[in-house]
């Protein structure tokens, strides 16, 4: 007989949000492991539609999509500072409708639920079901409360609120996990035990196998949000420059492309550097066009948040499987440093020279061969594989049952 999983996500596909691969992979790989899996998730707006943001879902899947009641909510803003896990409230009332309704009818034997929603509020629910039917449940964290030091100051006060209710929430959880040891340690010291690390990672369906092409352009990718206030974008185009002024590189062989970042962002950091005429802005793309535009690249850039360590966007993981080689900035110290070097995926530097240095390289590299030959570690990489991490999830998912 297989096992029954009810699992509580904010974001799930076709939702195109990249918190929508974690629980959509796992969700996929569950199913093909024998799971039989019931997924409750917000009703999609189709703004934001991707049929492929996780391909090949199986048909097995539970999906019960839940709307947002239209009513006045009842939670006002004071409230909503002080009960964050119940945002946004006018979700609550249909989730436990409609989870009442699916736990009097299915035997569930675990719930995985998601942090955050707007909130905490998949915590919140599972952590309702288990004291109503006594179901366990495990609490993932893809982000956690006050992550980002350079939060904004009123959302900071919110923080120890929402520490304080997740706690309170979690406690009656059978196992946590997150996506970096950095992050874990925060939440070990948060919830005074265990936490389980399931990095963020890469559908394999998404990277057929396939021989690598000659690139036309030596071009640097970077695909998504760009934070000026806690990145450094700078270090690389001066790196750049620097190059080009010395004639190391030509500028016409150079392009730095910007993916789904808003595009005022880019012009107001880089509208009067010297090489803002290589630099361009692609727009927000869909899931397949996004991994074939990275695979056509030559680097793939990362913009680490070195004083926030433990902060590991989740788009590295993509890089990994695209293989070309991938540069971090600045230095983390951290997760990103140490998984780019235990992989041999690429560097993670600081200094403008060393950077200038590494794309020197590189670029000669390049001008030689067209592509690149990047020397990984192909059996770590299989670690960060959805489809290998699923299993960690499954043995998780059994300590959480009491199987063993």
């Amino acid at each position: 007989m297989s096992k029954k999983l009810l699992m509580i996500a904010w974001h799930f596909p076709p939702t195109l949000h990249t918190a929508a691969k974690r629980c959509g992979c796992f969700a996929k790989y569950l199913c093909t492991n024998g799971w039989d899996v019931t997924v409750v998730t917000p009703t999609a707006t189709r703004e934001c539609l991707d049929p492929l943001v996780v391909q090949n879902l199986p048909a097995s899947i539970r999906l019960e999509t839940v709307r947002l009641t239209t009513q006045r909510p009842t939670l006002l803003k004071p409230a909503q500072f002080f009960s964050p896990h119940r945002i946004p409230e006018r979700w609550i009332r249909p989730a436990q409708e409609r989870l009442t309704q699916l736990c009097q009818s299915i035997s569930f034997d675990v719930v995985w639920a998601s942090f955050p929603g707007w909130g905490g509020l998949p915590h919140f629910l599972a952590n309702w079901v288990n004291r109503h039917w006594g179901t366990p449940w495990v609490a993932d964290y893809r982000d956690i409360p006050g992550q980002f030091s350079t939060i904004p100051f009123r959302y900071r006060l919110r923080v120890p609120i929402e520490r304080w209710h997740q706690r309170r929430i979690v406690n009656s959880s059978a196992a946590i996990v997150t996506v970096s040891t950095a992050l874990a340690e925060r939440l070990q010291r948060m919830h005074k035990r265990k936490v389980d690390v399931i990095e963020n990672g890469f559908d394999p369906d998404d990277f057929p196998v396939r021989p690598k092409s000659a690139l036309r352009v030596f071009n640097i990718f970077y695909g998504g949000t760009l934070r000026l206030h806690c990145q450094q974008p700078q270090i690389v185009l001066d790196a750049l420059s620097m190059l080009v002024n010395t004639g190391a590189m030509k500028r016409g062989d150079i392009a730095i492309d910007f993916c789904g970042t808003d595009p005022n962002m880019v012009n107001h950091a880089f509208g009067s550097h010297p090489l803002r005429d290589v630099i361009k802005v692609s727009p927000r793309l869909g899931t397949i066009d996004y991994i074939e535009k990275m695979r056509a690249s030559a680097v793939l850039l990362s913009l680490a948040i070195d004083r926030d360590p433990g902060l590991v966007t989740s788009k590295i993981y993509e890089y990994l499987a695209s293989d070309r080689p991938i540069l971090s900035v600045p230095q983390d110290t951290g997760c990103i440093d140490m998984l780019l070097k235990t992989t041999g995926a690429g560097v993670s530097l600081t200094n403008v020279h060393a950077v200038a240095t590494q794309l020197s390289c590189w670029y000669e590299e390049w001008k030689q061969t067209g592509t690149f030959l990047v020397d990984r570690d192909q059996a770590l990489l299989q670690r960060y594989s959805r489809k290998q991490q699923t299993l960690e999830l499954m043995h998780i998912l059994d300590r959480a049952m009491g199987v063993y």
